[in-house]
C-alpha cells in the first residue's frame, strides 16, 4: 500500500481526507480497530479491547452517579460517612501488607541514585528508534526518555510504546524489565489511559520472567485515585480491593508511598484524621507530607506546623502542597511569604513557580508573572518550562492590547527559546491567541532595532528585592520605585501612558470586524491542524506496522 501513500501525497490533503472520515472520525472505532489489530495475536489472554465495543458507553449512568456522587459530598455528614465506609474497608486490606520494618521517610526514599540515568525535561519530537540488536542496552534508557520527558510532539507514541511492551515481540521481550514497564504504566498514567494501564500489567503477567513490584502497584493505585476525580459507573473501591488482593497474592509489602495514595481517596478532614489515628493505632509510621494532608484546608495551620517541627525537611513536594493550599483559599501572599522565607533552590522547582503563574496570568499580571519568573530564576535557579511561558503569554494577552504588543511578543518567545532551549509548537492556543491580535488588532506590528535588546536591559533590572511589599490586593507595590521599573512597566503596557484614547486608534484596531476575522483565523488554523493530524491517521488505517515504521525511523519488530 506505499504506492497509495505516494499518490496520496500528490493531492489535495483535505480532499483525500474529507473523503475517508468514516475511517478516522469520532464514530470510526478507528482507535478500537488500531489497538485490536495490536493486541490480536496474543492468544494466552483475552483483553476486553480485542472486541469491537458496538455498544455505546453508559453516558447517562455515569452522569447521574457523577452527579450524586458530588451531591453527597457537598453534605459534610454523608461525605464522612463515605469516609468511613471506605476507611473500614480498606484499612485492614492495607495493614496485612504493612511491614514491621520501620521505614525510611519516603522523601529519603524518592532521592535519584547519583548515576541514574535522569531523562530529559523536554523534547520538541520523540526521539528515533535506536537500534536494538547492535546495542540492546539502551533500551532501558529510550523508554525511560520517551515515557518520562515532556513532547511536544507525540500523536503516536502510544502505538510505539504497546508495540515494544508486546510480549510476542521478539526484538523487546528479552530487554524487558520490570523498570521499563513500569515506565511505560507511569507514562499512560500522566495521559489518564487506564484501558492501556490494564492492557500493560498484562503484558507483564504474560512476561515468564519479570513480576510486578511495590513500584508497579503504586502506579496503578495511584491511577485508581485520578480515575476517581471522573465520571464512573463503577464503585472505585471494587478496583482498589482487586489489586490490594493481587498485591497480597504477590507478597509485596506497601510503604509510605502507597499510604499517601490511599489518603487521597478520602475527601473530608475528618476522615484523613480518623485515617490518621488508625494508623497510629496501628504502630504505622506516618511522613510530615501525610500529616499535612489532614490541614489542606487550613494553610495558616500548615505553615504554623512546619514552623514548629524541626525536624521537617521542606523538600519542593511538601512545598507545593503548602503553595496549593494557600492558593485554594486565594490567599496568594500567605503562599509567596511561606516561599520567600522558607525556600531553597533544592527544595522548588517548575511546578512551584506555575502554581504561582496560574493565578496571576489568570487576572493579565504580566508584570507579576515576569517579575516571579526573574526570582525564580535568578534565586532559585527554576528555569520553568513551556507550562511557564503558555501562561506568561496568557497574562501578555488578558493584560490587553497595546502598540507595542507585538514587540512584548517576540521578546516573550525568544526570552522561552534562550531560557528552555525550545519554543511552542505552532499550533499552540496562546501563541495562536498572540498572532491572530498581531494580525487583526495592531496596525504596526514592525519592530524597530535595538528594541528587543532595550526591553532585555530594563527586565535585567526588574528585580523583586528593590520594589515594596504588599499583602493586600496587589502583592508588589510596582509602580512606584525606581524609573528603570516604571520605564519597564510602561512597555508592557502595566502603567498606562498618557496618551489619549482617541489617538489610539492610530495603532490598535478593535470592532466586530475584527473580532469576526480573528474568530475565523483561529478556526481555520484549528482545521488545518486536525485535517494533518487526520491525515497522518490515515495512513496507520492503511497498515499501522508501516506507519509506525514510517514515523519512528527504524525497523520495528512486528508483534
Amino acid at each position: 500500500m506505499i504506492r497509495i501513500w505516494k499518490r496520496w501525497l500528490s493531492k489535495d490533503i483535505t480532499q483525500i481526507v474529507n473523503g475517508n472520515k468514516h475511517l478516522i472520525s469520532k464514530n470510526s472505532k478507528y482507535i478500537q480497530f488500531l489497538i485490536k489489530a495490536q493486541l490480536e495475536p496474543i492468544k494466552q489472554t483475552s483483553f476486553k479491547r480485542n472486541e469491537i465495543i458496538t455498544t455505546k458507553y453508559d453516558n447517562v449512568t455515569a452522569t447521574t452517579l457523577y452527579k450524586l456522587k458530588n451531591d453527597i459530598l457537598k453534605d459534610s455528614k454523608l461525605a464522612l460517612l463515605i469516609d468511613q465506609n471506605f476507611i473500614n474497608q480498606i484499612i485492614p486490606l492495607l495493614l496485612s501488607l504493612t511491614s514491621k520494618i520501620k521505614y525510611l521517610p519516603f522523601e529519603t526514599l524518592s532521592k535519584q541514585k547519583s548515576n541514574e540515568f535522569i531523562p530529559p525535561r523536554l523534547l520538541e519530537r520523540v526521539p528515533p528508534l535506536p537500534n536494538l540488536i547492535q546495542d540492546p542496552t539502551i533500551f532501558q534508557e529510550y523508554i525511560k526518555t520517551i515515557t518520562h520527558a515532556k513532547i511536544i510532539k507525540q500523536q503516536n507514541l502510544p502505538i510505539l510504546l504497546r508495540t515494544l511492551a508486546n510480549p510476542l515481540n521478539n526484538t523487546t521481550t528479552p530487554l524487558h524489565t520490570v523498570e521499563t514497564y513500569n515506565d511505560i504504566l507511569y507514562y499512560f498514567k500522566t495521559h489518564w489511559d487506564f484501558a492501556s494501564m490494564r492492557e500493560i500489567f498484562k503484558f507483564i503477567n504474560l512476561h515468564p520472567f519479570i513480576k510486578p513490584n511495590l513500584t508497579t502497584f503504586n502506579i496503578i493505585l495511584s491511577s485508581l485515585s485520578q480515575n476517581n476525580k471522573i465520571r464512573k459507573a463503577k464503585d472505585i473501591i471494587i478496583d482498589l480491593k482487586f489489586y490490594l488482593n493481587l498485591m497480597e497474592r504477590h507478597k509485596i509489602e506497601i510503604d509510605e508511598r502507597t499510604w499517601e495514595i490511599i489518603i487521597s481517596f478520602i475527601t473530608t478532614s475528618q476522615g484523613k484524621l480518623q485515617f490518621i489515628k488508625v494508623l497510629k493505632r496501628n504502630d504505622v509510621k506516618i511522613n510530615d507530607w501525610i500529616t499535612l494532608q489532614v490541614m489542606k484546608e487550613y494553610p495558616q495551620e500548615m505553615i504554623n506546623y512546619i514552623k514548629g517541627n524541626h525536624s521537617i525537611i521542606l523538600s519542593s513536594r511538601l512545598n507545593n502542597l503548602v503553595v496549593k493550599s494557600c492558593l485554594m483559599k486565594d490567599n496568594f501572599p500567605l503562599a509567596w511569604n511561606f516561599i520567600f522565607t522558607n525556600a531553597s533552590s533544592h527544595s522548588t522547582n517548575d511546578q512551584t513557580l506555575n502554581l504561582f503563574l496560574v493565578p496571576l496570568s489568570s487576572k493579565g499580571s504580566i508584570d507579576e508573572c515576569l517579575l516571579l519568573y526573574k526570582w525564580f530564576n535568578d534565586k532559585m535557579g527554576v528555569k520553568g518550562n513551556i507550562k511557564t511561558f503558555e501562561l506568561i503569554l496568557k497574562a501578555h494577552v488578558r493584560n490587553g492590547y497595546s502598540k507595542r504588543f507585538p514587540l512584548i511578543y517576540q521578546w516573550l518567545i525568544n526570552l522561552c527559546k534562550s531560557t528552555i532551549g525550545l519554543t511552542f509548537t505552532p499550533n499552540n492556543y496562546w501563541k495562536l491567541k498572540c498572532q491572530s491580535i498581531i494580525k487583526f488588532n495592531c496596525l504596526n506590528d514592525k519592530i524597530k532595532p535595538g528594541d528587543l535588546e532595550k526591553l532585555t536591559h530594563l527586565y535585567s533590572k526588574f528585580n523583586l528585592e528593590d520594589l515594596s511589599y504588599e499583602g493586600k490586593d496587589t502583592v508588589w507595590n510596582l509602580s512606584k520605585d525606581k524609573p528603570e521599573i516604571r520605564k519597564f512597566l510602561r512597555l508592557l503596557n502595566v502603567v498606562k501612558s498618557s496618551i489619549p484614547s482617541r489617538h489610539k486608534s492610530s495603532y490598535i484596531k478593535n470592532n466586530d470586524e475584527t473580532r469576526l476575522a480573528k474568530r475565523e483565523y483561529l478556526n481555520r488554523r484549528k482545521d488545518i491542524a486536525i485535517t494533518n493530524s487526520s491525515f497522518k491517521k490515515l495512513s496507520y488505517v492503511d497498515n499501522w506496522y508501516k506507519a509506525l515504521n514510517k514515523e519512528f525511523g527504524k525497523k520495528i519488530e512486528k508483534n
